[in-house]
């Protein structure tokens, strides 16, 4: 318990001096000292430091931030604040590469944080679809599990146009059921008033259509395999 409420002060501490810390260190070209702070907040977050958070997959990002399995949600908010400050300092310093990176790992930790509930100001559907918009506009592929954490977030979160636009990439990543998934989303839409729907930026005749789009999209994917399994079939 004590150790709990160490970790809240700490990580509300952090992010009260993330800034006016940062943005005075940036603002004096004082890239490596403001690099070397963030390194020293994750260390007292019993976290490795920036440069091995990104250069490890981020499955494991969220083993190391994880006790007996059960993710620590406050830790991985924490984190991905952090690495998305380092984003901004990698991109002064020309680092592009890092700098994706950084955001890359900054949007699935923020994504794991609010899968476990943990919602507080600094996480908002503004500032997720901005991140994940960056990384779009910068090219940058998400992992399919991320794009499927963001599907989720977003449909939590009423932002049906945002989700419908996430899940149409899922197909081409390979993503484990995408297709249920997707005819999921539509019934679930299909059973909500117009009220509903336009309040998440779909009207019914969008979710309409989105639905008949799925199927032929479901069709046309598996149409090759389909194709290649009979023609094994009347080889045999």
């Amino acid at each position: 318990m004590y150790q709990r409420d160490y970790m809240l002060r700490l990580i509300e501490q952090m992010t009260e001096a993330l800034a006016t810390r940062l943005l005075h260190l940036r603002k004096q070209n004082k890239h490596e000292e403001a690099m070397l702070w963030i390194d020293e907040q994750l260390l007292k977050l019993f976290l490795p430091k920036s440069r091995l958070l990104l250069s490890v997959s981020e499955e494991h990002c969220r083993k190391v931030m994880s006790v007996n399995g059960v993710p620590e949600a406050d830790k991985m908010y924490a984190a991905a604040l952090l690495l998305q400050h380092q984003a901004d300092l990698y991109g002064d310093t020309g680092q592009l590469d890092n700098q994706y990176e950084a955001w890359r790992k900054s949007l699935y930790l923020f994504l794991s944080a609010a899968e476990e509930g943990y919602n507080p100001s600094g996480i908002t559907v503004q500032s997720i679809r901005e991140l994940a918009e960056t990384l779009k506009r910068s090219g940058i592929a998400l992992p399919a599990a991320t794009d499927t954490m963001l599907f989720h977030y977003f449909v939590r979160n009423d932002r049906y146009d945002a989700a419908e636009d996430v899940l149409y990439r899922l197909p081409g990543k390979g993503a484990e059921n995408w297709y249920s998934l997707g005819m999921n989303f539509y019934s679930q839409l299909s059973g909500y008033t117009d009220a509903q729907l336009l309040k998440g930026n779909l009207a019914r005749e969008e979710v309409d259509a989105g639905q008949r789009e799925w199927i032929q999209t479901y069709q046309h994917t598996n149409a090759p395999l389909e194709a290649h399994r009979h023609l094994r079939e009347d080889e045999e």
